[in-house]
């Protein structure tokens, strides 16, 4: 517990923390009303870990003076670490407004792809979004489906180069839906001292 008092002794501001036995789990208290005492209303983040499953979740509360909810985002994680769920309680009334999943995997060429979806209270879907990154770690493709129609809207290209001389070219390209338009590109110049760098940009492709 960490308390701050103003010079006549009164609260200026009190947080208490802890922390498991497993170093994970654990609760934040922040004295909102600044009268010395932690009630529930003053828990701002909470993090258990399911013990069959080693799920993680952790719920961070944004609050008023008062104690009472204005939003509340819930994130649920895996024990590998690889799929997450977030959902979002935007206006604090109990219902969940926007759920964020994040599933990740290996495939058969050793690259790591990456599928975000982003879903409406009704569970529609809103965005989407599939980055993959080659096994080498170079290449990076995200794939964008701006408004949940399933169709792409963008296309974004990372290509990382290691010249000869021993600096480093990375190039940035921005491509309409059908992967082929270009929009923008950016190209960044690293010498190989790491002192210099040169970044010209296209703006409109």
């Amino acid at each position: 517990t960490v308390t701050v008092t103003n010079l006549d002794g009164s609260i200026n501001s009190m947080v208490k923390e802890t922390l498991g036995a497993d170093k994970i789990s654990g609760h934040i208290w922040v004295d909102l009303n600044e009268n010395g005492t932690f009630e529930a209303t003053d828990l701002v983040r909470d993090v258990s870990v399911d013990g069959v499953t080693g799920d993680v979740t952790a719920t961070d509360y944004a609050r008023n003076d008062d104690g009472s909810l204005r939003s509340q985002v819930t994130r649920v994680t895996s024990a590998d670490g690889l799929p997450s769920t977030q959902s979002i309680d935007a206006d604090g009334d109990g219902d969940i407004d926007t759920q964020i999943t994040e599933t990740s995997s290996v495939n058969g060429s050793g690259e790591a792809v990456t599928v975000t979806e982003t879903r409406n209270q009704d569970g529609t879907l809103r965005s989407k979004s599939t980055s993959t990154n080659s096994a080498d770690g170079l290449t990076t493709t995200v794939e964008i489906d701006a408004d949940g129609n399933g169709t792409l809207d963008q296309v974004v290209t990372t290509l990382l180069t290691e010249n000869p001389d021993g600096s480093i070219t990375t190039l940035a390209e921005s491509y309409a839906g059908d992967g082929t338009t270009l929009l923008s590109a950016t190209q960044t110049d690293q010498s190989a001292d790491r002192r210099s760098t040169t970044v010209s940009v296209d703006d409109d492709g």
